[in-house]
């Protein structure tokens, strides 16, 4: 989500670029959801640091309705069982 290991990500431009919390500016989280990744990792609703990508990535309906909590993070649910 931070752009630490997607191309994609870590060559978007970001307006504010530098005002936020170094390392955490930059994420696309349709781009990051249309991947249909098994399991994210992100803090709780509430939890520290309140970043952009993380409040971005709450936002998203397709997240609330296709992740659900598991250990550490989330796993996308197995729509292909009933």
């Amino acid at each position: 989500m931070a752009g630490l290991t997607d191309a994609h990500i870590a060559h978007r431009r970001i307006p504010s670029m530098g005002a936020g919390l170094a390392g955490h500016e930059k994420y696309d989280s349709q781009y990051v959801l249309a991947q249909s990744p098994r399991y994210i990792v992100i803090a709780r609703p509430g939890g520290f640091p309140p970043v952009a990508a993380v409040e971005d990535m709450w936002r998203q309906p397709l997240f609330r309705r296709l992740y659900r909590i598991d250990g550490v993070g989330y796993r996308r649910l197995d729509l292909s069982r009933p």
